[in-house]
């Protein structure tokens, strides 16, 4: 019975561990090539838009982010 118990548990932190793992991944991947040029022009003037997005875009993004881009917002 206690090793049963072990055992669960173990199997419990192994499969926890991989889900935050997979999530961690997924989110990586999710947002994808424009958020990573976003985090990169955060760098720069971040009220300018980066390559590969227009102003409009832009505005669009940085309205989903109004505590971050509060400044540009305006």
């Amino acid at each position: 019975m206690e090793q049963k118990l072990i055992a669960y548990i173990i199997v419990a932190v192994v499969a926890l561990f991989l889900f935050y793992a997979g999530s961690d991944f997924f989110r990586q991947n999710y947002f994808g090539e424009n958020y990573q040029k976003a985090l990169a022009a955060q760098g720069e003037d971040k009220c300018k838009a980066p390559e590969g997005y227009t102003e409009q875009e832009w505005k669009e993004h940085m309205g989903h982010h109004p505590e971050q881009f509060s400044e540009c917002l305006k």
